[in-house]
């Protein structure tokens, strides 16, 4: 049954597409220009389909970055002078045919630019999406994306997943007394101790307001202690030095067995962090959670 083409199906294909690889990509859009080429030399000299040739174009530069869709340019622009060649008068001057090849070949490598920009501006955009801009650490959005996605990944290779949540106890008081530039100071300090102290593959994250979290991909019990007990020590020292009577309230778990979802991760951190909370401040609670609730 016949079925318009879904923003799902655009999401899959995207999503397809960044897969490739940058030759898989220039090949696929040559694959595409030459049937358009092919038809254009059939129909002759009355109906030309050399705008066709524009539109995969779009889709290199998108995918294939700029010098692959530059590449593409130069070769579709020839491809299309190639097909007006017929159209130009028996007595073209060399200025003439020069400029007609000239000309095309300014236009397709500025659709490519176009697109090369287009795809840097949404790639822009998206990253803005993820990110605090105070501290430069995901936000509450990507944290539940990157939780699925490691949670997926800890399922499949059946490994441990250890997570944390930090809330900054007395931050308030901060703001009170010395401002809000102080109170952002001490959130970009503890940002930069959670960079420093976490590995390329963790997940840092300002949850919103003075609370953070990390999930720790293929981690256990014993790693996750060693390394929420590292981050307590180096984000004390930091409030020392930045003079802030700033502690921190901390709840991490270590998951034996992955949870379901990353949404049950992060309720199970987020409970150990209010039990830390509860019990004074100034504290971590750790949990090991060795199966799932049935």
């Amino acid at each position: 049954m016949f079925r318009l083409w879904t923003q799902s199906d655009v999401e899959d294909t995207a999503r397809w597409l960044q897969r490739r690889s940058r030759l898989d990509v220039l090949s696929l859009s040559l694959i595409a220009l030459a049937p358009i080429v092919a038809l254009d030399i059939k129909l002759g000299p009355y109906i030309s389909l050399s705008g066709l040739t524009l539109a995969p174009v779009f889709l290199v530069g998108c995918f294939g970055g700029r010098a692959v869709s530059y590449t593409y340019a130069t070769i579709a622009a020839f491809c299309d002078f190639a097909e007006s060649l017929h159209i130009l008068p028996g007595d073209a001057s060399t200025g003439l045919i020069v400029w007609a090849l000239v000309s095309r070949i300014i236009t397709y490598v500025f659709m490519a630019e176009i697109s090369s920009r287009f795809r840097d501006l949404i790639r822009q955009y998206a990253r803005h999406a993820r990110t605090d801009g105070l501290t430069g650490l995901s936000n509450h959005r990507d944290l539940c994306l990157q939780a699925d996605r490691v949670i997926a990944t800890a399922r499949r290779e059946n490994k441990p997943v250890s997570a944390a949540f930090i809330d900054c106890d007395n931050f308030k008081q901060v703001n009170d007394r010395f401002g809000h530039a102080e109170g952002d100071a001490v959130l970009r300090a503890v940002a930069r101790v959670l960079k420093r102290c976490t590995r390329p593959a963790d997940v840092v994250s300002r949850v919103g307001g003075d609370e953070f979290a990390i999930i720790m991909p293929a981690t256990d019990r014993e790693g996750g202690k060693l390394a929420v007990s590292r981050i307590q020590a180096e984000l004390s020292a930091a409030m020392r030095e930045l003079k802030r009577d700033v502690t921190f309230s901390i709840g991490a778990a270590t998951f034996e067995v992955p949870p379901a979802s990353g949404d049950q991760l992060l309720a199970n951190v987020d409970d150990c962090q209010y039990q830390a909370k509860k019990g004074g401040k100034d504290r971590f609670v750790y949990n090991t959670i060795e199966r799932q609730a049935a």
